[in-house]
């Protein structure tokens, strides 16, 4: 039987199929799944054309944890049915740029019970004189059964490329970098040997690549978290692979009435970990997170504690949150604006980024350390927004029709007191601010 870190999440989802079949009257429940149908298409194309065997993973929003695989046929589509009312959709193609790029964070996908949603994937060629190959094989635990939903990484110490492995343990790497490449895997409760180094010539597809656990996880990480300037709620503590930012399966834990929290079955290795990554109204303190980056933890079968401190989120109302599967579309010179709110109202600027595709900073942001120094701000006021590149400083003039692109802002108020001269008192959320330029 796999090994599944998402059984919990299964079960569920049994659970509501027996009640979903049950004519029981004292029960009066019935539950449908909600059909998702994936279409892959071509961008450089006018006439878009379909995308096929394009690598379809589906995420449970809730969990951050992979339920599915599917694959486009001919005609660029994939059908299957949820029980889960949210999901995420990654999606990637040999010689195609993934959707989204390695940082930006996946498509959030509302499902509706007995009805089928539409969601449309454009992808992007790569240029075609890119040395890139494929990898796959399988995962199997320290007992010989397949290892479903843990993330395999190609690492070659510049660009990792990350997947997840399927229902039977098999994964699938797409555009990997020719070179010497290590495998590298992680789900909660195995630990998993690096495979390599692997040498991939250009175009090369590298098949039987097979990793299998020299035994089971047993590291922990707990700690308490505090409030800034909010009352307290549940928070979510998510551990990320630090290359790929991708979550690492089965290892999202949750606060108690206390505040206090506990990640049992981590494996061996250096992660990244975050306190509220879900879209939830609160967001690690960016005064530390930004300036000093996201907290890192290495675990070598031992037990550590890791504190942390959140505050309100910006509440951004354009670009606004997606409706259902359909991300806002906004124009190529976009007006950008957010809500003010009582947790960062001693604000007096707001620092504004716009993240590309590449994960990359096309507009504002922030300097190098130590400095650090705000490269496009905006007096605070009743109504806060901004035009995009009203500076004329953006690396792109106008974004590009067709793409998706990430909008960050942060609340900032002088300290003369700080080395920076500045401390950041809020952000908006981490899965927050997508939006896609409008393609007349």
């Amino acid at each position: 039987m796999p090994y599944l870190p998402q059984l919990y999440t299964l079960s569920i989802a049994l659970l509501l199929t027996l009640l979903a079949g049950c004519s029981d009257g004292n029960l009066g429940i019935t539950v449908l799944p909600g059909e998702l149908t994936v279409t892959v298409v071509d961008g450089s194309s006018a006439a878009a054309t379909p995308v096929a065997a394009a690598h379809i993973q589906v995420i449970d929003a809730t969990t951050g944890n992979p339920i599915d695989t599917l694959s486009s046929d001919a005609n660029g589509q994939a059908t299957a049915a949820y029980y889960q009312s949210n999901v995420q959709l990654k999606v990637s193609a040999q010689g195609y740029a993934s959707s989204p790029a390695s940082g930006i964070p996946p498509l959030p996908v509302a499902l509706s019970p007995g009805a089928n949603t539409p969601v449309t994937i454009t992808l992007y060629p790569l240029d075609p004189t890119l040395l890139l190959g494929t990898i796959s094989g399988q995962l199997r635990d320290h007992n010989g059964n397949p290892v479903a939903g843990a993330l395999v990484v190609a690492d070659n110490g510049n660009t990792p490329v990350a997947s997840n492995s399927d229902g039977s343990g098999n994964y699938l790497l797409y555009n990997v970098p020719a070179g010497s490449v290590t495998l590298n895997a992680w789900s909660s409760g195995l630990n998993f040997p690096p495979l390599g180094p692997l040498t991939l010539a250009g175009g090369e597809t590298l098949s039987g690549q097979n990793i299998t656990a020299s035994g089971t996880a047993a590291g922990s990480i707990s700690g308490h978290v505090s409030f800034t300037a909010v009352s307290g709620a549940i928070i979510d503590i998510t551990l990320l692979h630090p290359g790929s930012r991708e979550v690492i399966p089965g290892l999202r834990s949750y606060t108690d009435s206390n505040a206090n929290y506990t990640m049992s079955l981590v494996p061996n290795g250096t992660f990244e970990i975050i306190a509220s990554l879900e879209n939830d109204g609160y967001v690690l303190d960016p005064d530390t997170s930004v300036t000093q980056g996201v907290p890192v933890v290495s675990i070598n079968n031992d037990s550590i504690v890791k504190d942390f401190k959140v505050t309100g989120s910006i509440a951004l109302t354009s670009p606004p949150a997606p409706s259902g599967s359909t991300l806002p579309q906004l124009s190529t010179t976009p007006t950008f604006s957010w809500l003010k709110d009582s947790s960062y109202a001693s604000a007096e600027e707001y620092v504004v980024e716009v993240v590309g595709v590449s994960s990359n900073t096309i507009w504002g942001g922030f300097g190098a350390a130590p400095a650090y120094t705000p490269q496009v701000t905006v007096a605070q006021g009743n109504t806060p927004g901004v035009s995009y590149n009203f500076d004329g400083t953006a690396t792109l003039t106008t974004l590009e029709e067709g793409q998706v692109y990430q909008l960050r802002v942060y609340a900032k108020k002088d300290d003369a007191g700080d080395p920076r001269g500045y401390k950041l008192l809020s952000a908006s959320e981490t899965l927050d601010g997508l939006f896609r330029v409008f393609t007349p």
